[in-house]
C-alpha cells in the first residue's frame, strides 16, 4: 500500500481498496472525519480501512461512521475488528437487517460449527462487538434518510444520506431471509447468497416511501434475546 500524506481539514477524499470487487471505500468529509463504507481484508487478513489509515498516520478513532451496505461475505469481511478498533464510529445498516427473520438468520449462521468465511456470522460477530463494548445499537437506514449534517460554518460543508432500500426492497429481503433459514434436523452450512441480490443495499437509488415497521420489538431486544441476554445494555440513539 503507497504511502501518502493525510488529507488537509478542508479536502475530501475518497479512496477505493480491494481486489476488484468487495471493496471498502474510505471518504474524508472534511475536518478529520472519516466515513468507511463496507469492509474488505488485506492479504494479511487485516480490515483494509485500519491497514490504509495507518499508512497515513490517521488513528481509528478518526472514523465517524461505518456503514455495511449488505451483509455478503465479500462486502463485510474484516467488519467486526474495523468496528472494534473504530471507537468512536456510528454502525449503520440496513433496515432489512432489525427483521426477525435476519436477525435468526444471524444466530443460525454464527454457530461454531459453520466453517468458512460468512457474511452473517461477521454480522453477528459485529452486533456482539458493538454490545459488549457498551456502544449504541446499529443506526437503521432507508431510502432518503439523511445519515448526518454538517452545515455551521465547518469547511466543508457535508451530507450523507442512504439512498436506498425501498420498502419493496425490504420486504423481498425479509422474504428471502426466511427462505434460507434451514429446518430443524438439518444440518447448518455457510448461508449461500440469494439469486437475484435481495440484501436491501444501501446506496443505489432514491425513491420515497415509508417503512413500515414490524412488530413492537426493538433491534436491541430482539439481539439480546437470541444472544441470550435480554435486553441488552445497549446505549440508545
Amino acid at each position: 500500500m503507497v504511502a501518502h500524506l493525510a488529507p488537509e481539514a478542508d479536502e475530501v477524499e475518497v479512496t477505493l481498496l480491494g481486489p476488484g470487487r468487495g471493496e471498502c471505500c474510505l471518504v474524508h468529509v472534511g475536518r478529520g472525519q472519516w466515513l468507511v463504507v463496507d469492509s474488505c481484508v488485506t492479504e494479511h487478513g487485516r480490515p483494509a480501512a485500519l491497514a490504509y489509515l495507518e499508512s497515513i498516520e490517521v488513528p481509528a478513532s478518526d472514523v465517524r461512521w461505518i456503514i455495511a451496505t449488505h451483509w455478503h461475505d465479500d462486502h463485510i469481511r474484516g467488519l467486526a475488528e474495523l468496528v472494534n478498533a473504530s471507537t468512536e464510529a456510528t454502525v449503520i445498516h440496513s433496515t432489512a437487517l432489525e427483521s426477525d427473520e435476519f436477525m435468526v438468520l444471524a444466530k443460525v449462521g454464527s454457530d461454531s460449527l459453520v466453517k468458512g468465511p460468512s457474511g452473517v456470522k461477521e454480522m453477528w460477530n459485529t452486533w456482539t462487538e458493538l454490545a459488549n463494548s457498551g456502544r449504541g445499537a446499529p443506526e437503521l437506514a432507508r431510502a432518503d434518510y439523511r445519515i448526518h449534517l454538517r452545515s455551521n460554518g465547518s469547511v466543508p460543508n457535508c451530507e450523507i444520506w442512504a439512498l436506498s432500500p425501498s420498502g419493496d426492497s425490504v420486504a423481498s429481503a425479509i422474504s428471502a431471509f426466511s427462505s434460507l433459514v434451514p429446518n430443524e434436523g438439518e444440518p447448518k452450512g455457510a448461508v449461500p447468497r440469494p439469486k437475484p441480490v435481495l440484501s436491501s443495499r444501501l446506496g443505489s437509488c432514491r425513491r420515497r416511501r415509508r417503512i413500515a415497521r414490524r412488530g413492537s420489538r426493538t433491534f436491541t431486544q430482539q439481539f439480546g434475546r437470541l444472544a441470550g441476554n435480554s435486553p441488552l445494555d445497549w446505549a440508545t440513539h
